[in-house]
């Protein structure tokens, strides 16, 4: 049996501190042997496309400390458990940035990887698309968005999946699933959620779930868990899972 925790989507220094410590609870009592970041652990605020903030434009490496801090929170809370690390969108915004600036594009030194410090924190730098239970799941931040839950989830079955594989994806913010079953077998489609607050392009707190994913798999088969956190602004975070309430005030 193997057990294998999913997170997504917590934008640091745009992260939840409330459901971060929740998510934490869980993987204390959940022992992972995998942990899983499907991408945008970090917003790259300063590198977006669109308006900003001047006075953010100088924090970058501020808001890498805060986002390296959260990793090393996790990870204190699966310690014993293999960490990687699915690059989302937004973090495709720093090549994107070293791509405009060719003379500095080849130092290793300033490759996604360093500059997030993955290897002192013991995580794995994963490609976009990453294969588990032999190729029975895919894990992805996803490269596409619907606005209404679980239709991210539905999108990844049909193209990534070939309704043949079950898909696991961040991106959306959003928490749902959807089914698939054909004359062999049964897929589904899991989008995780996000642990972040709203960014600064968001007015108040858009139609998105905070949340994580467990899968427990025997053999060739595997159970999901996907779990809802509640509480929004300055409320509490809380959840039930298997029996037990889960309160971070």
């Amino acid at each position: 049996m193997a057990k294998i925790a999913l997170l997504a989507d917590i934008h640091a220094p745009y992260q939840d501190d409330k459901s971060i410590e929740l998510a934490c609870l869980l993987l204390e009592r959940f022992k992972p042997d995998r942990v899983y970041n499907l991408g945008d652990g970090y917003d790259f605020y300063q590198f977006s496309i669109f308006s900003q903030d001047p006075r953010r434009k100088l924090k970058f490496q501020e808001d890498l400390d805060v986002g390296c801090k959260v990793q090393q929170r996790l990870i204190s809370a699966a310690p014993e458990a293999q960490q990687y690390y699915i690059p989302g969108n937004h973090d495709e915004r720093w090549p994107r940035h070293l791509a405009l600036h060719q003379e500095l594009h080849s130092l290793r030194s300033l490759d996604l990887s360093s500059i997030l410090e993955l290897d002192k924190l013991g995580i794995k730098l994963c490609p976009p698309q990453v294969s588990e239970l032999d190729n029975r799941i895919i894990l992805t931040h996803s490269r596409y968005i619907s606005q209404m839950s679980a239709m991210t989830a539905r999108i990844n079955i049909d193209r990534l999946g070939q309704r043949q594989q079950s898909v696991f994806v961040g991106h959306s913010h959003r928490q749902g699933m959807f089914f698939v079953t054909g004359p062999r077998l049964s897929v589904v489609g899991v989008e995780i959620g996000c642990l972040c607050n709203p960014l600064e392009y968001t007015n108040g707190f858009p139609d998105w779930q905070r949340g994580v994913c467990f899968i427990t798999t025997e053999g060739h088969l595997f159970d999901r868990e996907l779990i809802t956190f509640s509480g929004m602004g300055d409320e509490q975070r809380g959840t039930v899972w298997r029996e037990k309430e889960y309160i971070i005030k």
